[in-house]
């Protein structure tokens, strides 16, 4: 991203920070750092006011960071914040053993919910242009998942070979471990994958992402090693109708709460539950604002804004099924970033 970019951002945050009730932000948040310089950083501190920028970072990253920061660097010293009498910070990027050095800093330091979440949210350009590639290699990841697939596998076997595909193809890193499920342990939402090896019959659920450039996608499928008994095509429908009613209704200005009572709802006529939040938004982190769920029902979609829709039904020691896409919020509907089929799928033995 052009150093313009980042400049624009910066000045976004001096402009919040005027009207905060305190003189200068401090952020230390690795990605949030991240977002408003370019700079990957272990270790610094951002210090924003009305009218400045000033980035504070040790030895490692000093010279680095001096050729390629969008705002002046300090070299970080012990007493680098003892003139910052009018002090806030990112309450929930904050320890308390922080919180108290913060004090003997700052007569009153000011925690508040952290104001880069907000434009975070909202993706530019350059990130939808990032975002679009992570969808794509996590798509290609899950073809090579549905094609590679043979009896005897197991999960863990079937991840890393998934993982070694992806390196393959240069991806920075992958978004979080994929998950791996295969018959009854397609049950469990958030599965680690182990030993349980695949047989015919089982239902094969593959949740799965990578990170490019920072940005990472995020998907999730499910199809059957064999023919699927009749219970599993059932919630299969069923689950891909609630995708399908929530979708209908993403669009800016949309209520979160409608499109989540929308998927809802759908599974509960049946019979069934949702027992996980409907989705998230996805960015820097595999997780972050907005989430879709009832918590965040007095919140609305906004264009530029990039979440998950993602309903699933759960059936202990029988199996699950979830299907998730990413999409961009648009000013009248929303673009899928996630172009692999949602059709029963089943691999034919």
């Amino acid at each position: 991203m052009a150093d313009k970019e980042r400049i624009a951002r910066l000045k976004q945050v001096q402009k919040i920070v005027s009207k905060l009730p305190f003189q200068t932000l401090l952020i230390e948040h690795a990605t949030d750092i991240f977002y408003l310089t370019g700079l990957t950083l272990s270790k610094g501190m951002l210090l924003i006011d009305n009218r400045k920028s000033n980035l504070i970072v040790d030895g490692r990253y000093y010279e680095m960071a001096t050729k390629k920061s969008p705002c002046p660097v300090t070299l970080l010293k012990k007493d680098a914040l003892k003139d910052q009498t009018g002090l806030g910070f990112c309450q929930e990027h904050t320890s308390y053993a922080r919180f108290l050095e913060l004090k003997k800093i700052s007569k009153k330091p000011t925690p508040i919910a952290n104001p880069i979440d907000a434009l975070r949210q909202i993706k530019d350009a350059s990130e939808l242009k990032k975002l679009k590639k992570a969808a794509i290699l996590g798509s290609q990841g899950f073809r090579f998942v549905r094609k590679n697939i043979k009896q005897g596998i197991t999960e863990s076997q079937l991840a890393l070979e998934l993982e070694i595909f992806w390196k393959k193809r240069g991806i920075e890193d992958i978004s979080f471990s994929p998950i791996v499920a295969f018959g009854e342990n397609s049950a469990i939402p958030h599965h680690h994958p182990g030993s349980r090896r695949l047989k015919p019959g089982d239902t094969v659920l593959i949740d799965l992402g990578v990170k490019w450039q920072g940005y990472c996608s995020d998907m999730t499928r499910t199809f059957f090693f064999g023919k699927p008994p009749q219970k599993m095509r059932e919630i299969y429908s069923i689950v891909l109708q609630a995708q399908e009613n929530a979708l209908k209704r993403c669009r800016a200005g949309a209520s979160i709460e409608t499109i989540e009572r929308a998927a809802k709802e759908t599974i509960e006529r049946a019979g069934y539950t949702l027992p996980h939040g409907l989705g998230h938004g996805i960015g820097l982190d595999i997780h972050e604002q907005p989430f879709i769920t009832q918590r965040a029902k007095n919140t609305r979609l906004k264009r530029g804004m990039v979440i998950t829709i993602e309903p699933g039904i759960y059936l202990p020691k029988i199996g699950g099924v979830r299907i998730e896409d990413s999409l961009i919020i648009e000013s009248q509907g929303h673009a899928i970033l996630t172009h692999v089929s949602k059709k029963l799928d089943y691999v034919k033995l």
